[in-house]
C-alpha cells in the first residue's frame, strides 16, 4: 500500500492501471526472487494488483494486519481472504501456512 498511500495524501484517487507498467515489473522482480505478496487487512491491495500478480505467476500470499493495537489484528480477514479465493490462491491444510496456487 505504500504507492497508494503517497498518492493520496498527496491529494489524488490511487489508480493502479496508471501504474500498470511498473506494478508489474515489481511483481515479476517479486515473483524472481521466489517472495510472497502480503495482503494487509488494514488497507487491502486493490484486487487488480492481486490479480496481476497472479498473472505474473506468484506463487503465493500472505496476510498481515498492520495492527498497532491487539485487539485489531487481523480486522476484515475474512474479507482479504475472500478476495485471496476470488483470485485462485487457496487456504492450505496447514492454517499457519501462506495461500498458495
Amino acid at each position: 500500500d505504500y504507492v497508494a498511500r503517497h498518492v493520496e495524501h498527496a491529494g489524488r484517487r490511487h489508480d493502479p492501471t496508471e501504474f500498470e507498467n511498473e506494478y508489474r515489473e515489481t511483481l515479476r522482480a517479486v515473483r524472481d526472487a521466489d517472495r510472497v505478496l502480503e495482503i494487509n487487512t488494514r488497507r487491502p491491495l486493490d484486487t487488480v494488483i492481486l490479480r496481476w500478480w497472479y498473472d505474473a505467476g506468484g506463487s503465493a500470499v500472505s496476510f498481515g494486519s498492520d495492527a498497532h493495537d491487539g485487539s485489531k489484528v487481523g480486522n476484515d480477514f475474512g474479507d482479504a481472504g475472500a478476495m485471496a479465493e476470488a483470485v485462485g490462491f487457496r487456504r492450505q491444510d496447514d492454517p499457519l501456512d501462506f495461500w498458495r496456487r
